[in-house]
C-alpha cells in the first residue's frame, strides 16, 4: 500500500478550517443570542424540548432530543436561552462541515491546477484552502436567512447540520467509491434528515446525480428504483385500487404534474445509462442496503408515538395512537400543497428568489459560486462529476422547493419562506469557496510561473548537471 493511500482524507488544514469557523460562527450567535423566548415557534420547541415531548407536527423527534440534551448540559440562565444554545451550536458545526468540504475539495482544485502547469507542490496552499473554507462557512453563517434561525429556540439549524453531514459524506464517497461505508451512512443520516425536515425529500431526486458521480453502477441503479416507483405510481393511479403514494391520488392531483416530470427524467437517466454500462441491477446490493438504512433514520418517528405516552406536557396531536400517529406525521393540521402550476408565475417566483437572495446572502458571492463551474473543462473527471452533482442539487434545493412552496410575491409571504431558502445556500457556499481556492490559486500561479522565476527554474537543472558531470570526471 503506498504512502497516499495511507493519508487521512481530511487533513490537518481542512480541521483547522472546520475549527476557526466553527468558533467564529458560534461566537456571533452567542453574541446575538436571543435572550428570551421569542416569536413564531419559539414557546412550543422550549417546552417540547424541557420535557422531551411532540413538537408541532411532524414531531420533530430529533430536535426534540436534541433541544433536551442542552437543557442537561447547559448549567445556566433559562430554557429558552439553553435552548437557543442548542441552535447555535447546531448551525456553528454545519457552518464548519462547509468550511471542511471547501478545504478539502479545495485541495483537488489546486492539485490539478499544478500539474497542469507542472509547478511542485507548495505548502502555503493549505493555509489558502483553510481561509477559503473559513471564508465560505462564515459567508453562509452570516447569511440574513440562517442567521436568524441560529439565534432562537428552533430545528432549522439541526436540519442544515444533517443535510451539511450527507454532503459531507457524499463528498467522502465520492472521492474514494470502493468505501461505501461512507454512501451508507449518508442515508441513514438523510433519513435522519426527514425526521426533523420533511421539506428536504425535494433532495431526494438528486442523489442519484451525486452517487452516479461516485460509481456511475450504482447511480444506474439508484436510477432503475426510481423508475420503478415511477411505474409503481402510475400502475396505481390507472389501477384505482392501490392508494400507493396518498388516498386520493389521481391525475388530479397537485403534485402529479412533478411526480411525472420527475419520473420522465428518471426514465432518460435510467436508459442512458444502462445504454452506457450495457447493464442493469448489477448493484442492487447497494441500493437495498442504502434503502434499508434509509429507514432506518426514519425509523426514529417512532420514538413520537412512545414520548407521547408518558403525556407531557407538550403533546402535540397525542400520536399514541394510531389515528394520531398518523395526523402528526402526514401534517394533518396544515394546508396541503399547492405547487406552481403556471409557467409564467414561476418565472416571477424565481426572479424574487433571485432579489430574496441577492439580499440575504449577496449577489458578489453568488456570481462568484458560478466559476467552479465556468472552469470545468480543465478539471479531472471526478472533480466535474462532482461539481455537477452540486449544482443538480441547486437546482432540486432551489427550484423544486420553490415549485412546492409556491410563494407568493408579497413581502409577508416571502419573509415566511425565506428561511426554506438556506438550504440552497449551502450548495451555493461551497461552490463559493472552490471560487475562491481558484482566485487565489490563478494569483497565486501567476506569481510562481513569471518570467524570473522560471529562468531560475531553467538554471537549476544546468547548474545541477554541470556539478555532476565535474563530479564523475
Amino acid at each position: 500500500m503506498t504512502a497516499k493511500a495511507n493519508e487521512r482524507f481530511f487533513g490537518f488544514s481542512d480541521w483547522v478550517s472546520f475549527g476557526l469557523t466553527f468558533i467564529s460562527a458560534l461566537l456571533l450567535y452567542l453574541i446575538t443570542l436571543a435572550p428570551d423566548v421569542t416569536l413564531g415557534f419559539s414557546g412550543i420547541f422550549a417546552a417540547g424540548g424541557m420535557y422531551a415531548g411532540i413538537a408541532h407536527p411532524p414531531g420533530y423527534p430529533l430536535s426534540t432530543l436534541w433541544m433536551w440534551l442542552f437543557i442537561k448540559l447547559v448549567p445556566f440562565g433559562n430554557i429558552a436561552w439553553r435552548l437557543a444554545v442548542s441552535s447555535a451550536v447546531a448551525g456553528a458545526a454545519a457552518c464548519g462541515i462547509i468550511a471542511l468540504m471547501v478545504s478539502r475539495g479545495g485541495a483537488e482544485f489546486l492539485t490539478n491546477r499544478r500539474h497542469e502547469i507542472q509547478l511542485p507542490e507548495d505548502t502555503r496552499q493549505r493555509p489558502m484552502r483553510a481561509a477559503c473554507g473559513w471564508a465560505a462557512g462564515t459567508i453562509f453563517g452570516a447569511s440574513g436567512a440562517f442567521w436568524q434561525r441560529a439565534v432562537i429556540v428552533d430545528c432549522w439549524t439541526v436540519s442544515i447540520l444533517l443535510f451539511c453531514i450527507v454532503l459531507c459524506l457524499l463528498l467522502r464517497w465520492v472521492y474514494q467509491p470502493q468505501r461505501r461505508r461512507y454512501l451508507y451512512a449518508a442515508a441513514f443520516v438523510y433519513g435522519l434528515v426527514l425526521t426533523n425536515s420533511q421539506i428536504q425529500l425535494v433532495f431526494a431526486p438528486a442523489i442519484p446525480f451525486v452517487v452516479w458521480a461516485g460509481d456511475r453502477r450504482v447511480g444506474r441503479d439508484m436510477f432503475l428504483s426510481g423508475f420503478l416507483i415511477f411505474l409503481a405510481g402510475l400502475g396505481s393511479l390507472f389501477a384505482g385500487k392501490i392508494p400507493l403514494l396518498c388516498k386520493d391520488w389521481s391525475t388530479a392531483h397537485r403534485l402529479f404534474g412533478l411526480f411525472v416530470i420527475l419520473g420522465v427524467v428518471t426514465t432518460g437517466c435510467s436508459a442512458g445509462l444502462v445504454i452506457l454500462t450495457r447493464k442493469l441491477f448489477t448493484e442492487w446490493k447497494a441500493v437495498l442496503s442504502c434503502g434499508l438504512l434509509l429507514s432506518l433514520g426514519l425509523s426514529l418517528y417512532l420514538y413520537v408515538p412512545v414520548a407521547s405516552m408518558t403525556n407531557p406536557p407538550m403533546n402535540w396531536g397525542y400520536p399514541r395512537t394510531p389515528q394520531g400517529f398518523a395526523h402528526v406525521l402526514s401534517r394533518g393540521q396544515y394546508e396541503q400543497i399547492h405547487p406552481t402550476e403556471k409557467a409564467s408565475v414561476f418565472v416571477r417566483q424565481l426572479g424574487a428568489y433571485g432579489r430574496v437572495s441577492a439580499k440575504e446572502y449577496g449577489w458578489p458571492f453568488m456570481v462568484l459560486a458560478l466559476v467552479p463551474v465556468l472552469t470545468l473543462r480543465r478539471r479531472s473527471s471526478r472533480i466535474r462529476g462532482w461539481v455537477l452533482s452540486l449544482v443538480v442539487s441547486f437546482l432540486s434545493l432551489a427550484l423544486l422547493m420553490l415549485a412546492i412552496l409556491n410563494p407568493s410575491l408579497d413581502r409577508q409571504s416571502l419573509e415566511l419562506n425565506t428561511v426554506f431558502f438556506s438550504i440552497s445556500y449551502v450548495v451555493m457556499s461551497i461552490h463559493l469557496g472552490y471560487g475562491l481556492t481558484w482566485l487565489g490559486d490563478r494569483t497565486h500561479g501567476a506569481r510562481d510561473i513569471s518570467p524570473s522565476n522560471q529562468s531560475n527554474r531553467r538554471r537549476e537543472p544546468l547548474r545541477s548537471g554541470v556539478s555532476t558531470q565535474a563530479h564523475r570526471g
